[in-house]
Parts: C-alpha cells; sequence; structure tokens
C-alpha cells in the first residue's frame, strides 16, 4: 500500500512530494521525500501503478458560483446576471464545510493568487489525461489506479489538534527576551522550522512511522519551507482514505454536497471513528473498497 502526499505550489521548488509505503508487517515507513517537483515527476506519480491513492494539497475546481458568472460576464451587455454574493464567489461548498467542521478557511481558488497553483495543476490534469482517476467519493472508485483526491493539510491537522488524545500541534510557545524585557511568542510550524521539527517528530510518533534521520530532515526543511511537512499530511490522509489506518476515516460528501463536489471538487480531511477499527493489510482494504462500489 502506498500513498503520494503531494504539496503543490506553481514553483517546482515550493513543492514536495512524500510517499509512505507499507512493509510486510503492516508498519508503515516514509519511503521518499522529494522537493522540488516537477510537472513530469508529479505526472509519473499519479500514473504509476506501484500507487494506491495521490493526496494533492490544491483546488481540483473552481467555485460554482464563480464560473458560471464568469462564463456569463460581459460588460457591455446589460442582461448580464448580478455576481454572487461574496462568499459563494469565493468559496465551493467543500470549502465552506471545511471551514464550518475545523474553523480554518482553505485559500480561494477564485480571488487569490492561488488560483495560478490550481492552474497549472489543472494543466498536468489534462496533459496526462488523469481526469477519468479524480475522485471525490468513496462509493464510486474509478477503475484505474492510483486515485486521485484533493485534501487540505492545515484541515488535517486541525482535526489532529482537536483530538484530545493526540500530542499533535503545529504551534508552539517560546519565551522571549527582548531589551530586558520578557515575552511569550506563538510561532507556527509554517514559518518556524523549531516547531515544524516537533510536529514532524509528532506524526511520525503518532502514527508509529518509520523514518531515518535523513528523512526527517527532509520533511522538517530549513527555515520557512513547510513544503514537507504538508507532503507529510496530505500522505497521512490518503492512508486514511484507503482505510487502512486504525479508528481513521474520512469525510466524504452527502445529499446535495455530492452534487456540488462532482462539479467543484471535494477536500477529503480526517474523521476519528471510535468504533472502527481498520485493517492495515492492502489486500483487504481493496476488496472492501470494490465490494461498496457494486453494492
Amino acid at each position: 500500500m502506498r500513498s503520494v502526499g503531494l504539496d503543490w505550489a506553481v514553483d517546482p521548488c515550493d513543492r514536495a512530494a512524500v510517499v509512505l509505503e507499507q512493509d510486510a508487517d503492516g508498519a508503515f515507513k516514509v519511503a521518499t521525500v522529494d522537493s522540488p517537483v516537477r510537472d513530469e515527476d508529479a505526472q509519473r506519480q499519479c500514473t504509476s501503478t506501484q500507487n494506491h491513492v495521490v493526496a494533492v494539497d490544491i483546488p481540483f475546481a473552481w467555485p460554482r458560483s464563480f464560473t458560471e458568472f464568469v462564463s456569463d460576464w460581459a460588460p457591455l451587455d446589460a442582461r448580464v446576471k448580478q455576481p454572487p454574493e461574496s462568499t459563494e464567489f469565493r468559496y465551493r461548498t467543500t470549502d465552506r464545510f471545511v471551514h464550518e467542521q475545523t474553523t480554518k478557511w482553505p485559500l480561494s481558488v477564485s480571488s487569490n493568487l492561488f488560483a495560478l497553483g490550481a492552474r497549472q495543476w489543472a494543466n498536468v490534469v489534462h496533459e496526462a489525461s488523469l481526469g477519468c482517476q479524480m475522485v471525490v467519493t468513496k462509493t464510486c472508485l474509478p477503475e484505474t489506479k492510483p486515485y486521485i483526491i484533493e485534501v487540505y493539510p492545515a484541515a488535517t491537522l486541525k482535526v489532529f489538534e482537536n483530538h484530545e488524545n493526540l500530542s499533535i500541534s503545529g504551534l508552539s510557545t517560546r519565551i522571549v527576551e527582548v531589551g530586558g524585557q520578557v515575552t511569550e511568542k506563538k510561532y507556527s510550524y509554517k514559518t518556524d522550522e523549531s516547531t515544524r521539527q516537533r510536529l514532524v517528530d509528532s506524526l511520525i510518533d503518532v502514527f508509529q512511522l518509520r523514518a531515518d534521520d535523513a528523512e526527517r530532515k527532509a520533511l522538517v526543511g530549513r527555515g520557512k519551507q513547510d513544503h514537507g511537512a504538508d507532503a507529510l499530511l496530505a500522505a497521512l490522509t490518503g492512508l486514511m482514505f484507503l482505510g487502512v489506518m486504525d479508528h481513521w476515516t474520512v469525510r466524504e460528501p452527502v445529499g446535495e454536497q455530492l452534487d456540488h463536489a462532482r462539479i467543484e471538487g471535494w477536500i477529503f480531511f480526517p474523521e476519528w471513528s471510535v468504533t472502527t477499527s481498520m485493517s492495515k493489510r492492502s489486500d483487504a482494504a481493496d476488496r472492501d473498497m470494490r465490494r461498496r462500489n457494486r453494492s
């Protein structure tokens, strides 16, 4: 069983790919940590039959209200529609659901430079004909692997932070002395290497991942390089999507959410289930997912 976490950006140097691979004894190890990641590297991961899932940190589509408005807009046409309400213009159904469940707002793909990364990802999808591998619900899985899913590492981390039995946090507090005054200052893993080191160590410990010193160093990165840590969070979400992490599953769209997800995409993020104990054997996981597809 292999899960690839892909932290995406316009610049290949701001991307990272982390592969988590299952050993014969069922434990997971950090197989590779790569950065930079070129478009062709991403295409290779998304078409490799060795991989079961590729979890990508980038929006797969734009808000429905946004695309419908923009496609019809003409500044000299008096018959054009009124612009959508600001929130619907900026955020997809899945973005709003993530905020409702985790308090985290994903970056807006329609009103932020983040859109350029989404455009670059869409180009990769087009060139490699990956559309048939995109997944928005586990109840309807494609025949072609690896499955390609959208994730949001900040939402995954927030779920971990909110779990009362996990000692995982993307924040830290340190005492700082400046000019004779002592203050307490908060740091985020996004910009602080020491905080990111703690986060990576915690993720490896809690989820019992195998990683040597070189792999840990690559995951942490230097300075403000958070790409490896985000790719690790993405890869873990991919394993939870596959159902091979004890007690963990992912949130799926239901009802009208599913209709929107087919057009706008869907962010998969973790959900803890006390009553669910998943097998870590890849064959059993594959059989279970196929069974649900046929039913």
